[in-house]
């Protein structure tokens, strides 16, 4: 990480620690709802499955429960968030380890490497999305962005690497198509500077990007889809449930997180190094900014991958202010050994001894060996209905939900269907997975919910006048939004005389006071 030979720098020294103090904290970050990816089966809401292409990192989940319930039995969902605070550390620790090597690889200074690295992390402190099976597919779209930071790749990255990279990508997670974007995109900016190189410099292999496209869009095939995978990827795109979900909305500017003006923030810093070049952007680069830096105005997902592209970009440009020509300094891409970093290689060794000391004073390490997880109130973030789990599942921690099933429900015990957002449907459903008396209505699988039950779940939250025919017709006798969200329906909630609210703050939950049921459900 030393930028000058023969001595360790300050600046090695200084990124070294914060890149290990950034690793820590990532085992810190609060685990949101949608870190459980809602229900495991079939519910009785579902009407379709999702594909089988891109199920490993959904099945992940599944196998971290059955993990973390053999290493403390008792603990139920508590141990299996801790083991989710740690899968998605360590996913996002991977991601940001490539990107690092990736800008360090371009920029060949350590401390640039590490201020756009820490530039990426940022948002997730800021309120961005995170903790979702798309880190699976951002960890993938680093490498990528690795493999193809060069003009002249080697043919076995575009013949072998780049396809197999994309084989996992397709089974692992359904970004993948983003991937083919991607170097679309990339083989269009090197085609047009293969057009404007001067006679007799050397010229990007347009053929080899070509040919790493069509063996790269085969390679996505060998998924138990096959080429299937591209018609559901269009019918995921058309499916009219999507739209209504928060990122696949354009970038809300009238929310409370700073993420909109950090967005912007890039666009001024590509303008300032734009200013300060005695050249134009070099087209590769242009035209990512025209692809993937307008997406987030179009689709709120797309500030994800642009926080990874963003620093590509303006490392990349820095790399070649000293260049002659657009692809003089990318010709082929420097090896990154030991030594590269620094010529004392005692440092990287000692750099990657203090990782795992800092991995081992992590809470998630801490688990792992003394198999004790921290309280859930210390894992998830407040918009998780942890109380109301934790109630429906037999401990009694809302007296006041209590008080009303016990008078009115069926046995003492809560009966009918539950309405939540949809960050907290993922975590209610996977808690009540299999649980046909207490379905769960909505969560982030648009995918299988049919359209009209997903406008009408959509009127109720939003307030609409036919709510309360709604959730009769239905018998959601529960429903558990954030009220700063949904705020209409909030109101109606706490003025309805036929519901109980027994929790407002960061959730407001309320129960209906007279259950309705079906008959077969009235019994004890």
């Amino acid at each position: 990480m030393s930028d000058l030979p023969g001595r360790l720098s300050w600046t090695a020294i200084l990124s070294a620690s914060l890149l290990i103090a950034l690793f820590v904290s990532l085992f810190y970050l609060p685990l949101r709802p949608t870190a459980w990816g809602g229900s495991r089966g079939s519910g009785p809401f579902e009407e379709g499955t999702m594909p089988p292409a891109g199920r490993w990192a959904r099945d992940v989940r599944i196998h971290l429960e059955s993990f973390a319930n053999k290493r403390s039995p008792q603990s139920g969902i508590v141990a299996t968030a801790e083991a989710l605070v740690g899968y998605y550390a360590l996913l996002v620790a991977a991601k940001l380890g490539v990107l690092w090597v990736v800008l360090f690889r371009l920029g060949r200074k350590g401390w640039l490497a590490t201020l756009f690295t820490m530039a990426v992390a940022l948002p997730m402190f800021l309120g961005a999305p995170r903790q979702t099976d798309r880190d699976v597919g951002l960890l993938f779209f680093a490498i990528l962005i690795g493999g193809t930071s060069c003009s002249r790749p080697p043919w076995r990255r575009t013949a072998l690497a780049l396809p197999v990279l994309f084989a996992v990508w397709a089974n692992a997670h359904a970004s993948a198509l983003l991937g083919l974007i991607w170097l679309g995109v990339i083989t269009f900016g090197r085609s047009v500077e293969w057009w404007k190189a001067p006679s007799g410099s050397t010229r990007p292999a347009v053929s080899r990007f070509l040919i790493a496209i069509v063996l790269c869009a085969g390679a996505m095939c060998a998924n138990p889809d096959g080429p299937r995978i591209f018609v559901d990827a269009v019918l995921a795109a058309k499916n009219a449930n999507i739209g209504s979900l928060l990122d696949y909305q354009p970038i809300d500017f009238n929310g409370h997180n700073l993420l909109p003006w950090v967005y912007f923030g890039t666009i001024a810093l590509l303008i300032l190094v734009q200013m300060i070049r005695a050249r134009p952007f070099s087209p590769t680069s242009l035209f990512v900014v025209l692809s993937f830096g307008i997406w987030p105005l179009l689709q709120a997902r797309g500030v994800d991958y642009w926080w990874l592209i963003v620093g590509w970009v303006i490392v990349r440009e820095f790399a070649s202010f000293r260049a002659p020509s657009v692809s003089a300094g990318e010709t082929v891409s420097p090896a990154l050994t030991l030594g590269a970093l620094n010529s004392r290689g005692y440092f990287c060794w000692a750099l990657i001894a203090a990782f795992f000391i800092a991995l081992l004073a992590t809470p998630f390490a801490r688990w792992l060996i003394l198999g004790k997880p921290r309280a859930i109130e210390a894992i998830a973030t407040a918009d998780t209905p942890t109380q109301l789990a934790s109630e429906l599942t037999g401990s009694d921690v809302l007296p006041e939900l209590r008080e009303t099933v016990g008078t009115e429900y069926p046995n003492s015990r809560y009966r009918g269907a539950i309405l939540c957002g949809e960050e907290q449907g993922d975590f209610l459903a996977w808690v009540l997975d299999g649980d046909n008396d207490r379905p769960v209505m909505l969560y982030t699988r648009p995918e299988t919910l049919g359209r009209d039950h997903w406008a009408e779940c959509r009127r109720v939250l939003d307030g609409s006048s036919d709510w309360w025919e709604i959730t009769g017709r239905h018998q959601t006798n529960l429903i558990v939004i954030v009220p700063e969200r949904f705020p209409k329906l909030a109101e109606r909630l706490r003025r309805a005389k036929e519901w109980r609210t027994v929790q407002d703050d960061v959730l407001l939950i309320a129960v209906r006071r007279e259950p309705r049921l079906p008959a077969e459900l009235m019994g004890p």
